[in-house]
């Protein structure tokens, strides 16, 4: 929980700053520790990241900012490296201010079409 905490604040100071820079958007692996992991995602973990990229994107909105979570590569985080798992976690935070940005260099390495990826 203290980590859930920790992190939640970071994410508060990082749309303050871009709000107060007048960005439009946030970006970047903003749902999870940026890192590798020795293993998958827990439920407990993810459910905690969704949770957090549903209060993000809530408090984004009110202040005319997109949320925007990139995928990676395996190298940089456990939970979302494709687009498809990417597309499922939006699903399961259900809110219209929350975008996937997908990033070329990341798809090279984890997709094995970016057509499909795309059209996922």
């Amino acid at each position: 929980a203290e980590v859930v905490e920790r992190g939640e604040r970071r994410l508060e100071v990082a749309l303050d700053l871009a709000a107060s820079f007048g960005a439009q958007h946030l970006c970047g692996i903003l749902y999870s520790g940026f890192g590798k992991y020795s293993a998958p995602p827990t439920a407990a973990g993810r459910a905690n990241s969704v949770m957090a990229m549903q209060r993000l994107g809530r408090k984004a909105a009110e202040r005319g900012v997109q949320v925007n979570l990139e995928v990676v590569n395996r190298y940089e985080t456990n939970l979302l490296n494709t687009a498809e798992q990417a597309v499922e976690f939006c699903d399961d935070v259900n809110d219209p201010n929350v975008k996937i940005h997908l990033d070329t260099y990341h798809m090279n390495i984890e997709e094995r079409s970016f057509s499909e990826a795309v059209r996922v």
